[in-house]
């Protein structure tokens, strides 16, 4: 479940898990050079890691008409680290750039797994509490769709739940406190 803001909206969608997607409408909103402090256009997605390990996120993404400018997000984080400092805060302008396509100029191709931008570093999170901690995804290109966000420290902190493009990958729900 995620708490909407602004352009995002629940859409029927017989490609994405359960049929269903969080989609931004596509106004030609694109390529924010970074998150705003106080968006208009987000969601938040609560969550509950364990503290002083590493994480990896993985959205799996689809761009609206297959377009490069329908392809990315801002992740910002509630109590993140990276390399022990402080990282990616929820109303900064610092946040980790979620961008589908894999290469310059390579294309998309329907739902595709991605956990960065591939001009940018690929760092793992690690949060330095314990409880209740919120995942906030903002617009950097509207048009994109999500159906599944995969928040790992075992089974993909290493390799992506899927490809980057063509994906048809329906990751198992975990329960709360799994480490998958």
């Amino acid at each position: 479940s995620a708490q909407r803001h602004g352009a995002w909206a629940f859409r029927s969608d017989g490609t994405a898990a359960g049929g269903v997607a969080i989609a931004s409408t596509d106004a030609g909103w694109a390529s924010t050079t970074q998150p705003l402090p106080q968006p208009v256009d987000y969601f938040d997605v609560s969550f509950t890691p364990e503290p002083g390990i590493p994480y990896r996120v993985w959205l799996r993404l689809k761009a609206s008409a297959d377009s490069k400018w329908n392809d990315s997000v801002w992740l910002q984080f509630s109590n993140a680290l990276v390399n022990g400092a402080p990282a990616y805060g929820i109303n900064s302008g610092n946040g980790l750039a979620i961008n589908l396509e894999p290469c310059s100029n390579c294309g998309l191709s329907g739902w595709g797994w991605q956990d960065g931008a591939y001009w940018l570093a690929r760092p793992a999170v690690v949060f330095g509490s314990g409880g209740t901690q919120t995942l906030r995804i903002q617009t950097r290109e509207d048009g994109v769709s999500i159906d599944q966000i995969v928040i790992s420290a075992a089974t993909w902190l290493s390799a992506a739940p899927g490809p980057p493009a063509g994906d048809s990958t329906i990751v198992p729900r975990s329960e709360p406190g799994a480490s998958g």
